[in-house]
């Protein structure tokens, strides 16, 4: 990549001036293709596949964001933008460009050009500065955000209180009202319907009784102490993990790897569940996982044994909490 001028420096009313003539520029409709020849300044982190594949779906989609309509690849009514130095790169729109050739309705483009004479003179840092301009966020603290836990809550009070289907268009279309795309607004109906199917499996296996914390510590000092007198005989590895935790396997692996030697024979791996539908996603959905931890300890002669730690007591036991 060339730059206008590799002189030591850096002059930022320039940059500004040179972002303030980009924004008053009407964009043009380009072929996307067109632009595959273009390296890029990039100026995030890393190139980051999930948000590509973001602006792919939302090209791809009938809606903008609050849900009026567009033509599936119309880019323009998205808002998106490419921003071209010319003889240089593309100073913004990366992650754009990507998600426009991704998408399967997305042909053209709105692009900035801005001629080779406009930067004449500026070095890499400023041509660089000025991309992160054009990639800053909107505002200093952005004060309307939707967590993932916000909008199932407003899936399920739109469905408890509103009457809609978990998993129907009119539900589809209220969570799109709040700026999500379609893909996430299905991702999360989904989620309220598992949640809604995991909690009737569970109260129908929990009457009378209730779910041992454990994470109290009376019950921490238990598993300790479960734990010390199975490795006391110098050949055993013992862990808790937490059954319902992603990747909790793997960041076990990872334990055991730092604690082998060779005279270890077993591993014994206490499984804490926190509720029977944890406790059936683990028998049913985490079979591979096990299965890659006993291929990982075979291929060393060691026996891995899974065993699940009590989790549920009578509702007229003494609460564990009490110690």
């Amino acid at each position: 990549m060339k730059f206008p001028s590799y002189h030591v420096g850096f002059d930022e009313k320039k940059c500004k001036k040179l972002l303030k003539w980009i924004e008053t520029q009407t964009p043009i409709m380009t072929e996307v293709t067109k632009l595959s020849q273009y390296e890029s300044l990039q100026v995030r982190e890393k190139e980051y596949d999930y948000h590509i594949q973001k602006i792919a779906d939302s090209i791809d989609g009938n809606v903008v964001s609050s849900g009026e309509p567009k033509e599936q690849g119309d880019t323009e009514a998205l808002g998106l933008r490419v921003v071209l130095f010319d003889g240089v790169g593309i100073g913004d729109g990366w992650h754009s460009t990507n998600g426009c050739q991704r998408s399967k309705f997305g042909n053209r483009i709105p692009l900035v050009t801005v001629p080779s004479e406009r930067i004449e003179g500026f070095n890499e840092a400023e041509l660089r500065y000025v991309s992160y301009l054009l990639n800053k966020q909107e505002l200093v603290f952005q004060n309307k955000t939707n967590s993932t836990g916000d909008l199932k809550k407003c899936c399920m009070e739109l469905h408890e209180k509103g009457g809609l289907e978990i998993q129907s268009q009119e539900m589809l279309v209220a969570l799109m009202g709040l700026n999500i795309l379609p893909t996430e607004a299905n991702s999360i109906m989904k989620r309220v319907a598992d949640d809604i199917k995991n909690k009737a499996y569970n109260d129908e296996r929990m009457v009378g009784k209730k779910y041992i914390n454990h994470d109290t510590k009376k019950n921490k000092k238990k598993y300790a102490d479960m734990i010390e007198e199975l490795q006391s005989d110098g050949k055993t590895l013992a862990y808790t993990i937490a059954a319902g935790s992603r990747g909790a396997i793997q960041h076990l692996l990872m334990k055991v790897m730092d604690s082998h030697n060779s005279d270890i024979e077993r591993l014994i791996v206490l499984v804490k569940h926190t509720s029977c539908a944890r406790e059936l996603d683990w028998t049913v959905n985490r079979t591979a996982e096990r299965n890659m931890l006993r291929w990982v300890m075979d291929g060393r002669g060691v026996e891995t044994v899974f065993e699940t730690l009590d989790y549920i007591q009578s509702d007229t036991a003494k609460l564990n909490e009490e110690i």
